[in-house]
């Protein structure tokens, strides 16, 4: 039998575990009814996940873990995995794997997303998936036929020119609730090639308050500290020296390349050599199918 937590349960539990003084559970996705929105009189919302007896976790105590919350993770970047009242130390488990081209495969608090599944990367990156965020209208980061079918909610930048598929419109700025995952857009254009071209709608995607950061086919920096950034190795639209600038002025913990199908393995180890060199090793390139 189906378990759904009562909120008045899991509010109570969470009154009693972490001393916070919660007064309204509400579900943030249809997908998944264990996941929830915490409003507190004590501080920002935090985001509760519970599991049913039947659905033991390491570190799940009672009827809920608290995975991620909206606010308050300064500690999380330097490592701080002691538990705090105010949510600013409890550890999150991210795992993203890369596919062809600029297509990533994100597990994060029970959630899998994926962004920018275009017409070169493999169909085993949407297997099982929650949501798909696409970054803009362009066949190599989005598949239309491929996503017709999905059955799951597909996010884009609004004034995308997408056909055949019914997409949920997203502007610049705004977070939207992707499978229990808070996922912020930024930046707005495409990076252009020349002359302005090709001009049209582009959107970066900040995953968790900052755990992880897709530009898609852009240089925005984002007005917040990244951990995890996606840097595009390769394109018209692109110079090395351009991509070096971004990773430098964004300065995350780590990253990783992407966009770079249209490349071959001379120049894309000439290019991986000087982000490696200019990062003091902190990016790094991961092949279709690796993860970090």
């Amino acid at each position: 039998m189906h378990h759904e937590p009562a909120p008045e349960r899991l509010l109570a539990h969470l009154r009693h575990r972490y001393g916070i003084d919660p007064v309204a559970a509400t579900k943030l996705s249809v997908h998944k009814t264990y996941v929830f929105r915490i409003d507190r009189n004590d501080g920002s919302p935090w985001v509760a996940r519970a599991f049913p007896p039947a659905r033991p976790r390491a570190g799940a105590e009672g009827d809920a873990a608290i995975l991620r919350f909206l606010g308050g993770r300064s500690s999380l970047r330097h490592g701080n995995d002691g538990g705090s009242a105010s949510g600013a130390g409890y550890p999150r488990r991210m795992r993203v794997m890369k596919y062809t081209h600029s297509c990533v495969r994100i597990e994060l608090d029970g959630a899998v997303l994926v962004v920018d599944p275009g017409i070169w990367s493999e169909p085993s990156a949407l297997r099982g998936c929650d949501a798909v965020l696409i970054t803009h209208e362009h066949a190599d980061h989005i598949d239309t036929l491929r996503l017709a079918g999905l059955g799951v909610p597909v996010y884009a930048p609004a004034g995308s020119d997408i056909r055949g598929l019914t997409v949920t419109a997203v502007q610049p700025g705004e977070v939207v609730d992707a499978a229990g995952v808070a996922v912020r857009a930024c930046g707005g254009r495409h990076a252009a090639v020349y002359d302005g071209e090709p001009d049209c709608v582009n959107l970066g995607y900040v995953f968790g308050d900052g755990l992880l950061y897709h530009p898609g086919d852009s240089l925005h920096v984002p007005q917040q500290a990244i951990e995890m950034l996606l840097v595009p190795v390769q394109a018209s639209w692109l110079k090395t020296a351009e991509a070096i600038d971004f990773l430098r002025a964004v300065n995350p913990s780590r990253a990783f390349g992407i966009h770079d199908a249209q490349v071959n393995e001379r120049a894309l180890g000439s290019i991986n050599g000087w982000l490696e060199q200019t990062s003091d090793q902190r990016y790094r390139w991961l092949g279709p199918g690796e993860a970090a």
